[in-house]
């Protein structure tokens, strides 16, 4: 892999959420920069906890910072999936676990926009790479992460609307293909295919714990998430974010929501694989 130029770094800049920032699971970013050259660099601007129009608002600071990326990743709707779901059952009465502090947290990520239905989400999406184009003109090498598996059941009603969400993004990509050199990266069915199906099929086997989730009050739980993180970190390690998972019965996350090793090594496999193309072209 090169640079586009001999004597500059090609910054490859990353926008999302917390799966981008990798404050609660694995840091694919480090990892990926590990095994680069020098003259080429991931960015990790991810936001903890923001909906796309959070990645929206922030470009124009971004860009202050990063004024000439090579190549952007863009990795960020799942927030908005978790509270569309969040805010369904918040209307049929199923909610009084949550937080109460948890709903003015999404809504101040949503940065003033209308509640996050679908129909919304693309409105944010297309909003987004308007503002990519409006900031970054002459970056054209844009990639469009799809959003990952929910719990371990491809088949279950959560991860049949992600897989709706993705054909939505899917087309928006095709729609921007004429302005951009836009590139859709698909991550639910290496995720689902390498790791969810093979543990469904095990458990059926040795009687291994999974967990089939089908409803996001499931899943969605803030302490889990920093209780996974902190005994890999205190452990120093040792105590795996895969074992933090399967602790609870996930075995393409550390919590629920994060990346774990397994899952990790997937998007770093994908994302170097994409930019081994792009940049070189």
């Amino acid at each position: 892999m090169v640079s586009k130029t001999s004597n500059s770094q090609a910054q490859v800049l990353c926008l999302g959420s917390s799966l981008v920032k990798a404050t609660l699971g694995y840091d694919w970013i480090s990892s990926i920069n590990k095994t680069l050259p020098s003259n080429i660099r991931l960015i990790n601007e991810g936001i903890d906890g923001c909906h796309v129009p959070g990645v929206t608002d922030a470009l124009p600071d971004i860009a202050k910072r990063i004024p000439n990326p090579s190549a952007i990743i863009l990795m960020a709707g799942g927030n908005d999936f978790t509270h569309s779901l969040l805010l369904q059952a918040k209307k049929e009465g199923r909610t009084d676990g949550v937080h109460p502090k948890t709903w003015d947290i999404f809504q101040n990520h949503r940065r003033g926009r209308p509640p996050p239905t679908l129909e919304q989400f693309l409105v944010d999406y297309k909003e987004l790479l308007d503002r990519v184009v409006g900031v970054y003109p002459e970056c054209k090498n844009v990639a469009v992460c799809g959003l990952k598996p929910v719990g371990e059941d491809r088949n279950g009603p959560l991860n049949v609307q992600i897989r709706e969400y993705n054909s939505k993004l899917r087309d928006i990509v095709k729609e921007n293909s004429s302005k951009l050199n836009i590139s859709y990266l698909e991550f639910f069915e290496p995720i689902a295919t390498e790791i969810s199906d093979k543990a469904l099929l095990d458990s059926e086997k040795n009687g291994a714990k999974i967990k089939k989730s089908n409803d996001i009050l499931d899943i969605f739980n803030p302490s889990k998430m920093v209780s996974a993180k902190f005994a890999n970190l205190f452990s120093f390690g040792f105590y795996s974010l895969d074992a933090a998972g399967k602790a609870d019965g996930y075995f393409s996350t550390c919590d629920g929501s994060h990346y774990n090793e397994s899952s990790g090594k997937i998007v770093v496999k994908i994302i170097k694989d994409h930019l081994e193309t792009s940049l070189n072209k």
